[in-house]
């Protein structure tokens, strides 16, 4: 919203700085208001992040699908989690997909691991692409790079935490790689950490929330439950799933100067379902996006050429 100082100061502007007469200065003033009234087209980044449960070879026209569906809202980047050396090739099949730069540290047998994946789009500027393994029984680790989004460079982590067992143990270990991202984040600016965190409440998410970072599902749908993986649609647990319920296992947390817009899940209604888990489509847009003072500064350049 301009207010009447803003116009003033402008109306000021045109006659002292551009030594217009008085008929000059409002048709200039008019002329900036009109610039002004135009719709803000925000400039915005979108981030998805999917468990594809890409883990047999019968569900290579499920993974093509899902796949096809990310690809129809060309995200920013993407992060994938229980990828495969058959999801590179799906990839490479995928039209849109396979322009995007691919980064996964590969095993012997080619596949990723952790079964970690991004995405980034070719235009995105990227460095300090690294992975690391960290403290679990089940191999899991640290997909992690720098991503420059709006002139800012992030850190971007894409993680698959410790899964639920029987004996407990999985619980002891997502605490302590809880602990290494709240590290993680304590010591970055700027950080998006995305990805299935195999939790199902928020008891043990304090030592995220210490840190500045948000959930970003939480900020924008306050009371929602937002599950992102359903019982009945695991191979495993559909046997299980009377005494199972649906739940929130994948989060997407910033801190960042950019604000998020939006979150939703993909491929709720998909029949037969793609995977065991929903993905997440975040946009955020960058603080220029509806800067008054940038559009009024971009106007007298226009101007004054």
């Amino acid at each position: 919203m301009v207010g009447v100082c803003d116009l003033f100061v402008l109306f000021i502007y045109s006659i002292l700085i551009l030594k217009l007469n008085i008929m000059a200065s409002v048709k200039t003033l008019f002329y900036l208001l009109s610039i002004l009234a135009q719709p803000v087209i925000a400039q915005g980044f979108t981030l998805v992040t999917y468990n594809i449960e890409d883990n047999s070879a019968q569900r290579s026209q499920q993974i093509q699908r899902l796949l096809d569906s990310i690809a129809e809202h060309e995200p920013d980047v993407v992060l994938l989690q229980e990828a495969s050396a058959r999801t590179v090739v799906a990839i490479q099949q995928q039209a849109v997909l396979s322009r995007y730069q691919l980064f996964a540290h590969r095993l012997a047998d080619h596949s990723p691991a952790s079964g970690l994946m991004i995405l980034v789009k070719p235009q995105q500027a990227v460095s300090g692409f690294s992975y690391r393994p960290i403290p679990s029984e089940m191999g899991r680790g640290i997909l992690q790079l720098k991503l420059r989004i709006a002139g800012i460079w992030h850190q971007l982590i894409n993680i698959h935490l410790e899964s639920a067992d029987l004996l407990g143990s999985g619980e002891t270990y997502r605490r302590r790689q809880l602990k290494l991202l709240h590290d993680l984040a304590e010591t970055a600016p700027h950080i998006i950490i995305a990805g299935d965190f195999n939790l199902a409440t928020t008891a043990t998410e304090g030592q995220l929330t210490a840190t500045q970072l948000i959930d970003v599902w939480t900020t924008l749908h306050a009371g929602e439950q937002g599950a992102t993986w359903e019982p009945k649609n695991n191979h495993v647990t559909k046997y299980f799933s009377w005494f199972l319920s649906p739940a929130r296992l994948d989060r997407i947390w910033i801190k960042s100067v950019l604000t998020p817009q939006s979150i939703i899940r993909l491929n709720v209604d998909a029949t037969p379902p793609l995977s065991d888990h929903y993905g997440l489509l975040m946009t955020m847009t960058t603080p220029e996006d509806s800067s008054v003072a940038a559009r009024i500064t971009s106007a007298i350049r226009i101007i004054t050429i």
